[in-house]
């Protein structure tokens, strides 16, 4: 029997297969380090001092994204690398097409692993807020590489493709060991460490994604293992009411990322053998209870009690709710309901 692969997979594919392939070394943003392959963005919410000349210290804006921050393209420049990388690995899984996978592993070796354009394995750039930290990045920039799991995701569709061979997976393995090296002993990273909110969830999530693409299972787990011990039930509530997030200026929108990084964290639990889906912390919290204490407010049957500044992320939250019906099935009928009331408030 013949297989017809998905068009809208080859419609994505086909799109991405005219992207330009993309580096750190094209922005017009030196880091302060003065090398071209460094990472470097501003903090999403700084704003220039109004009480000061020169606009130093900048100041912190909680949920008022700075227009300032596009004229630093690298974040911009990464997610959309990574959203091509993955309509070309869904295009090459539907079809076999090597087209796919061979433009998939161009754009990655733009970005990560050619000598004059391949990007530095560090963020110490990433979320500077000029006139502090000696011109270095934030630990909070961490969160600018969340969607690396998304990545390995990626390239794991197309392991079966002649494109990917030892001279893109040696360099690739080496870039990703030191990459994970830095989040776990840099400054930034050790800070990352410290935080109680989805920053560190995604944190979490990045190290697991690593790990287990790297065949480091055994640390993959053990990561897991310590935030489904520790992080989730300080997170969560029994309720499903998540505290940290709920002091943002958007915190509907930011329990959703929360929840993001979650789901991610219960993807990678799957391969490992490890349900997260319904797992319980001793407070009672679980992923189950904390997505649908969110549902009501999502479909306008109750009035989103705290503060959310500007709308919420519409297509984050359609993503949730895709992938929690298919991982609690017996709540299918609900989630598919839920998705045709969704409201932005």
């Amino acid at each position: 029997m013949s297989h017809t692969p998905d068009k809208s997979f080859l419609t994505d594919g086909e799109k991405a297969l005219a992207m330009p392939l993309l580096s750190v070394t094209q922005s017009p943003i030196i880091a302060p380090s003065g090398d071209i392959h460094d990472y470097v963005t501003l903090a999403t919410y700084a704003w220039r001092n109004p009480d000061s000349p020169d606009g130093l210290p900048y100041i912190i804006r909680d949920g008022e994204t700075n227009p300032e921050t596009e004229r630093y393209p690298d974040r911009k420049n990464v997610e959309l690398l990574i959203t091509s990388i993955r309509h070309l690995a869904s295009a090459y899984r539907a079809s076999q097409d090597e087209r796919y996978a061979r433009k998939a592993i161009e754009l990655l070796g733009a970005w990560f692993l050619a000598g004059e354009t391949r990007m530095n394995p560090n963020l110490n750039y990433a979320q500077i807020v000029p006139g502090h930290n000696n011109g270095l990045g934030t630990a909070a920039g961490i969160i600018e590489t969340h969607n690396f799991v998304d990545l390995l995701e990626s390239l794991e569709k197309l392991e079966s493709s002649a494109s990917v061979t030892p001279q893109c997976k040696d360099p690739l393995s080496q870039w990703l060991t030191d990459y994970l090296s830095w989040l776990q002993t840099s400054p930034n990273g050790l800070q990352a460490a410290q935080f109680k909110n989805n920053q560190l969830t995604w944190y979490l999530a990045q190290q697991v994604a690593i790990a287990w693409f790297l065949g480091n299972t055994g640390l993959a787990k053990s990561i897991l293992k310590n935030a489904l011990n520790n992080t989730l039930p300080a997170q969560f509530d029994e309720a499903g009411l998540q505290p940290y997030e709920i002091t943002r200026t958007n915190s509907f929108h930011y329990s959703l990322v929360n929840l993001q990084g979650w789901f991610a964290l219960a993807r990678l639990g799957n391969k490992m053998g490890m349900d997260v889906w319904y797992e319980q912390a001793g407070n009672g919290a679980s992923l189950s209870k904390a997505f649908d204490f969110l549902l009501p407010y999502a479909t306008a049957q109750s009035i989103w009690p705290y503060q959310e500044i500007r709308p919420y992320d519409l297509s984050l939250m359609t993503s949730l709710l895709k992938q929690a019906e298919a991982a609690y099935p017996e709540k299918s009928s609900l989630y598919e309901t839920a998705l045709a009331q969704l409201k932005v408030f």
